[in-house]
């Protein structure tokens, strides 16, 4: 088939193009869906990025919690037995050669906030973490009770 510009086909009007208002509107919304996409993306890699940074934190104080249960009484209630401070690192083999996020963890033990006769066997441990992630710095906490006749009285 061939096809002469100028010339009407089959009563249809002259054979044209796409004008430059029709392709510049095309490429705007060509543009916003890709934006949009790329903007989901990020977004969702950086929400899967907080959600393992969330999860280290629980972990390690969930196991600074559960070493501080398996502690004797004694052990305890002294002073300086249990380090008040600590840091750990997540991502220590990042590929650009950097630490990757570190969690500076401060531990509490006090007394515990009851009023029953057994108050005096019992303590409260509070363990709290810090990061920063990105720009943005990050705490959480978790608090457990210790008692004096716990299961690390269980403990071979």
């Amino acid at each position: 088939m061939r096809v002469q510009l100028g010339k009407r086909n089959n009563g249809m009007g002259r054979l044209r193009g796409f004008s430059l208002v029709e392709a510049s509107i095309g490429m705007a919304v060509v543009g916003i869906v890709c934006v949009a996409l790329y903007s989901g993306l990020t977004s969702g890699l950086a929400t899967v990025r907080m959600s393992r940074e969330n999860e280290r934190a629980t972990q390690i104080m969930s196991e600074k919690l559960d070493t501080i249960r398996l502690y004797s009484w004694d052990k305890i209630i002294s002073p300086n037995f249990v380090p008040t401070d600590f840091t750990k690192a997540y991502d220590t083999n990042t590929k650009d050669g950097t630490t990757g996020t570190t969690y500076r963890g401060r531990v509490a033990i006090g007394k515990a906030p009851l009023e029953t006769p057994y108050s005096q066997n019992m303590r409260q441990v509070t363990v709290t973490v810090e990061w920063k992630s990105g720009a943005l710095a990050q705490q959480r906490s978790m608090t457990t009770m210790v008692a004096k006749d716990g299961m690390q009285n269980y403990i071979y």
